[in-house]
């Protein structure tokens, strides 16, 4: 069996869900294409058009003379990079439709610029999220007394990935905690093989180019902190990590999947969120005192 033919994928997974993202993009050369009030509410409109068309929820919005900013929630299987992609292509055919004349005043057929500003943002902010799955040990061992902590990783510097980070075309900050449990929530994970699991986890996150940021495994879940590319879905995460590492206890647990009578390790299903520097309130308050002015 390879690692990537478990039973994992997109169509029989379920996901608890929150993934929001802080999305920015300018005018081609700055230019300000967008001052006119009736540029700016046809932009309003048809970006509501492409959204709605791609599953895409508006947040919050605002459109300034040669920018856009948007508060955007997406699905598990959406990557960011895609979504903006999607969002420039569309709204700048659009625009160029219902104004041709703005062709002549940025000089050519392309309203955006090729760069962009992305930031994962949630409920909570990168370090509530990072001391949340620190405390996992005093939490189920001491507070609920409900399960054991077995092991954990924690990169030495952290901090580098709780700001803007440079990929090709854009500046971002895309960090996700991850959530997966064994089938039937049970504690099957043994201490024997979690110290092993860990080495295996980080092996395949250095391979996928995913970067770990905090690790614990318990004996029955374990909670990732990762930081993505922008080309990377949460979802893509998921499935990654789920599929390789049930492939990884087919081989080293065997009796489990004889007594579960399963294909997969882990049960299909799993919790996903962004979290960034600032969190959703916080991004759309902000949106809206820059409408309000």
């Amino acid at each position: 069996m390879k690692p990537m033919d478990a039973p994992f994928h997109s169509g029989n997974m379920r996901y608890a869900y929150q993934l929001h993202y802080h999305l920015g993009f300018r005018t081609r050369r700055r230019v300000p294409a967008l001052r006119a009030s009736a540029r700016k509410e046809a932009l309003h409109a048809i970006l509501v058009s492409v959204c709605e068309r791609s599953d895409y929820h508006i947040l919050q919005a605002e459109v300034d003379d040669h920018w856009v900013r948007l508060l955007l929630s997406l699905k598990p299987a959406d990557a960011p990079a895609k979504a903006v992609q999607t969002i420039k292509a569309n709204v700048s055919r659009s625009m160029f439709e219902a104004f041709p004349e703005m062709e002549q005043e940025i000089g050519r057929r392309s309203l955006w610029s090729r760069g962009y500003y992305l930031r994962g943002v949630g409920d909570a902010p990168n370090r509530v999220v990072l001391e949340y799955v620190t405390r996992q040990k005093e939490r189920h061992e001491v507070e609920l007394r409900n399960s054991r902590h077995l092991a954990e990783f924690v990169h030495p510097d952290p901090d580098s990935f709780l700001d803007l980070r440079p990929f090709s075309h854009c500046v971002a900050e895309y960090n996700c905690h991850f959530v997966c449990c064994p089938v039937g929530h049970v504690g099957a994970i043994e201490q024997a093989h979690a110290a092993a699991l860990i080495v295996y986890v980080r092996r395949i996150a250095q391979a996928r180019r995913i970067e770990l940021v905090r690790l614990a495994v318990l004996m029955d879940h374990v909670h990732c902190f990762a930081a993505l590319q922008p080309h990377q879905s949460p979802e893509w995460l998921a499935l990654t990590l789920m599929n390789n590492t049930s492939y990884w206890f087919r081989k080293n647990n065997p009796g489990v999947f004889k007594v579960w009578d399963v294909l997969g390790f882990w049960t299909c299903s799993a919790f996903l969120r962004t979290a960034g520097a600032a969190t959703t309130n916080q991004v759309r308050n902000h949106l809206r005192s820059l409408s309000a002015d």
